[in-house]
């Protein structure tokens, strides 16, 4: 299975490499590696204070793990019980932890609160048999990870 991000995980990432990147930048103008544009009575000592910040919460970015919004009580159970019922009625057609995966690679789907969009749109599909209310992104998860 290829290495995919979620929106989230990429986002997190990026904020996280931003952090990173200001903090440097801010320690190398606190100690005039990098010129000011325009110096100020106290800019060091403000460099260095920003900087003192930002490594508290680069620290505890990196110390609290991965904190990924399928970590959570809601987001275990929803994954679960998603692939319970996939298995339970498609399991020999799907590799249902494909489905979920594929579905929860993009937005909105990538959170618990998104993909329990999906609710709405797959109960009314089956009690109508439109399936056209279906959203294409479930259409091309249940296409990639057919068995």
């Amino acid at each position: 299975m290829p290495f995919a991000l979620t929106a989230y995980e990429a986002g997190r990432s990026l904020g996280t490499i931003a952090l990173a990147v200001l903090f440097v930048l801010l320690v190398l103008r606190a100690f005039d590696v990098l010129p000011r544009k325009k110096p100020t009575p106290h800019g060091k000592l403000t460099d260095l204070g920003v900087a003192a910040i930002l490594g508290v919460l680069l620290t505890v970015t990196f110390f609290n793990g991965r904190a990924d919004a399928w970590d959570g009580d809601e987001g275990r159970q929803m994954k679960a019980g998603f692939i319970a019922g996939c298995e339970s009625s498609a399991g020999s057609v799907l590799d249902c932890e494909c489905v979920f995966a594929e579905l929860t690679s993009e937005a909105p789907y990538d959170t618990p609160e998104g993909f329990a969009q999906l609710k709405e749109p797959v109960q009314q599909a089956t009690e109508s048999g439109d399936v056209s209310q279906i959203p294409a992104a479930y259409f091309s998860a249940v296409q990639d990870c057919a068995a």
